[in-house]
């Protein structure tokens, strides 16, 4: 068996560490990451080995060299990407005999002769190496059956797609005839092509969940983790140098008597530590490294040639090869100096600074300005960006607004639009500036209501769009594609990586402000177009609405030019009351959702789902797709007419439906669908009392319980173990069908878990909610497994 060796990573998240080297090469103990591969496989007698390369491959081949420890190595270059597997086919002749496939920049003592075995004794045709995982977002999750089978692959998932935590740690067994079908030079990835169509051509495809180390070094977090744990004895690696106690330090290092070393920590070859410095446990000093009298290390890493001034001070923090700290200087937790920064005397650079290569800080100075520069994990998520107000500056919204300039690339035209919120406005003046500096030109669309947004979109055929909106104690910005459309998945991931190379990112040819106007008028005669305006003027109803100001300004726009009278009330029992005197429709707008307020119900979300559902069926539609979220009782409904019920992750549902669906409407703009709902009523000359009379009843009840991000996945894997496969539906989150009854579990933002319960009896819908509820708050508190 051969071995081929992953080591094209550029290593975007772990800027600025890899600015100047491609990631295998960053040094874990002093040591580049891909020696320890190359040692590992080593020792398992793999001494033939196939090195794959793309970013500054000749740092790579530079320091190996073609026979490096005993290993003879062969390096193939891609000129352009070829994807994960298209590089080891381009590989030589490698493919065609039975292989392991390796990642030159994850850390592992993987018992290759265990997975081995295991992949013999299965006849399978490839094998996959999983770990359990704590954050499973950023690998691919994969699903097995309790013989090891693989049933199911999710790449690079959202956290509603988190079904398990059992990741795919890119460590793989392939036998040659996986191959067959894709040809040398074919771009194509393991778990996006190949995987699925071994699967396809039902050859057998396994997974081995070791329970060895494996860390894929994907943060500076994580890179901070590796070192921990291999002293800690969790990794075991090979190093140069000789273990005392905790304390390991390589020939050739001088240690001033006068210092005091803590166990444990590592000290390089060529590293000097004068009189009076403390280096506390968990530290790691590299060759070259000059430390001056005085100084202080405390869980620090210091890369090779690094100069430490006297009385200077790391505490948890990341020096690249070559900085230079001046005297008395500080570098606090979780900062990152990249290579070659000359900080100057008594300076600080406080926690979760990252500094980018050969940048100078004078002395005195306190670097605290790129604090949140660090913090992209907490800005992107679930599908915006979002910050406290003391959190969102104008300088990060600059920052965003660069990146999505970047993400969209040049020549872009985006609009841009805020709530009206004077924090929002200042907000989104900032996100312009990066717009423009970032090379994109800029529809200024001022304040408006969302859909006035994607309206503006499609109207002007833009590139895509940019809301700034204050939800309770937060800025939050939502992003939007050429359609109008919420970005996906793999969007905001390919966001987050441009927000991470906006510091070093040449600056483009500046962008220009071409429209600065409202369209909210121009909206308005739109939607009013999409309905029939003579019968709606015929009927002349009212509508009572309970919403903001601005929401209740674009319903009386609407009605107004229809004919109907709009009153306002504010709550919802008076808009009831009024309503019933009135003889009208009684609606509300909830954090951007249409609510219809009947004497006995109020219709939101889920049931606001079926009513338009049922609207389309009873207009002679044969198939409607929902989201994941809908109840069961749809597909009662759908039985009633006949038709075919299609479940869909919301993301891609929205991509499916027809935009001049009622459903896609109720989705994507109340007031829109307030006004197509006022011409069912007037259709039909039927209260809305008697319309939704036909609509299923259904018991819902929900639970929200606290559970952290990292056990999310393996809430999943734990409660789908527990279930029949037949009844699991894994569109988004985890749907469970159970007798007379359903219950889904759904991550949403705040660390929370929504765990709702549904029956046609709302005693079984709390009873299921309540249980499932007590179930994740148990695997939460249960200890996980290695």
């Amino acid at each position: 068996m051969k071995a081929v060796i992953l080591a094209g990573g550029e290593g975007r998240r772990l800027r600025p560490l890899t600015c100047a080297i491609p990631k295998p090469m960053v040094p874990v103990m002093n040591a580049p990451v891909m020696s320890h591969t190359v040692r590992l496989l080593r020792r398992y007698g793999l001494t033939e080995v196939g090195v794959t390369l793309q970013y500054l491959p000749d740092r790579v081949q530079s320091y190996f060299g073609d026979t490096w420890n005993g290993v003879r190595l062969r390096y193939f270059v891609e000129d352009a990407p070829l994807g994960t597997a298209g590089s080891v086919r381009s590989a030589g002749d490698f493919f065609r005999e039975r292989c392991l496939i390796v990642s030159g920049d994850a850390l592992t003592d993987l018992d290759i002769g265990a997975v081995m075995a295991f992949h013999e004794k299965n006849g399978a045709a490839a094998t996959l190496v999983l770990k359990r995982v704590e954050t499973p977002i950023e690998y691919g999750v994969v699903l097995t059956q309790r013989d090891g089978r693989i049933e199911r692959f999710v790449e690079k998932p959202n956290w509603s797609e988190v079904y398990g935590d059992t990741a795919n740690t890119g460590i793989y067994i392939l036998e040659p005839e996986v191959w067959a079908g894709f040809d040398a030079g074919q771009n194509f990835d393991f778990a996006k092509d190949l995987f699925p169509t071994l699967m396809q051509r039902d050859l057998p495809v396994f997974g081995f969940v070791t329970h060895d180390y494996w860390c894929d070094i994907g943060s500076v977090e994580q890179y901070f983790a590796a070192h921990r744990d291999i002293f800690d004895g969790r990794c075991r690696i090979e190093t140069a140098a000789d273990n005392l106690d905790g304390v390991w330090i390589e020939d050739g290092a001088i240690v001033n008597e006068h210092s005091v070393i803590k166990a444990p920590c590592y000290i390089a070859a060529g590293a000097r530590i004068g009189s009076g410095v403390a280096v506390e446990a968990y530290t790691t000093i590299g060759p070259g490294v000059d430390v001056g009298e005085g100084s202080s290390l405390k869980r620090s890493i210091c890369w090779e040639n690094a100069r430490l001034g006297a009385r200077s001070q790391l505490r948890g923090a990341l020096l690249c090869d070559g900085v230079d700290l001046g005297r008395a200087a500080a570098v606090y937790e979780n900062s990152v100096v990249g290579s070659g920064v000359s900080i100057g005397a008594r300076a600080e650079v406080g926690p979760g600074v990252r500094i980018w290569p050969l940048k100078e800080i004078a002395a005195g100075q306190k670097q605290h300005a790129d604090c949140l520069w660090g913090c992209q994990g907490e800005l992107f998520d679930d599908g915006q960006i979002a910050a406290p107000l003391q959190r969102m500056t104008p300088e990060l919204a600059a920052r965003i607004g660069r990146a999505i300039a970047l993400h969209f690339g040049r020549n872009a035209r985006l609009a841009i639009a805020s709530d009206g919120a004077s924090h929002c406005g200042a907000i989104k003046a900032a996100i312009v500036a990066g717009l423009l500096a970032g090379g994109s030109d800029v529809c200024d669309l001022e304040s408006a209501l969302e859909p006035v947004l994607h309206f503006g979109v499609r109207l002007l055929h833009l590139t895509g769009g940019v809301y700034v909106r204050l939800d309770p104690e937060e800025i939050s910005i939502r992003l939007y594609d050429g359609d109008g459309l919420p970005f996906l998945p793999a969007q905001w991931r390919a966001l987050r990586n441009a927000f991470e190379l906006t510091p070093s990112a040449p600056m483009a040819e500046p962008g220009l402000i071409t429209l600065k106007a409202s369209l909210t008028q121009v909206y308005a005669a739109d939607v009013v177009s999409q309905v029939y305006a003579p019968l709606l003027r015929e009927y002349a109803g009212r509508v009572v609405v309970t919403a903001l100001p601005s929401e209740t300004h674009m319903l009386c726009l609407l009605f107004s030019e229809v004919g109907w009278r709009v009153i306002e009330a504010d709550t919802p029992p008076n808009a009831i009351r009024l309503a019933r005197k009135q003889n009208g429709l009684a609606l509300g707008i909830v954090d951007g959702c249409l609510e219809i307020y009947t004497q006995h119900e109020t219709i939101a979300g889920s049931a606001l789902d079926m009513l338009f559902a049922m609207l389309e069926l009873q207009s002679g539609a044969e198939t409607i797709a929902v989201d994941a979220l809908a109840p069961d009782s749809v597909e009662h409904l759908a039985r009633q007419y006949s038709a075919q019920v299609e479940r869909l992750h919301s993301g891609t549902l929205l991509r499916t439906l027809t935009p001049s669906s009622l459903l896609y409407t109720a989705k994507t703009d109340p007031y829109a669908a307030a006004l197509r709902l006022a011409e069912v009523v007037a259709t039909r000359k039927r209260p809305i009392e008697e319309i939704v009379a036909g609509l299923p009843r259904l018991g819902l009840k929900e639970r929200r319980v606290s559970v952290a991000r990292r056990d999310i996945g393996r809430v999943f894997r734990a409660i789908a173990e527990d279930q029949d496969a037949q009844r699991i539906d894994r569109t988004e989150g985890v749907r469970i069908r159970q007798n007379n009854g359903w219950v889904h579990l759904l991550p949403e933002r705040g660390g929370r878990m929504r765990v709702i319960g549904g029956s046609f009896s709302e005693e079984y819908a709390e009873s299921l909610a309540d249980l499932f509820a007590k179930r994740v708050n148990a695997i939460t508190k249960e200890k996980p497994q290695d």
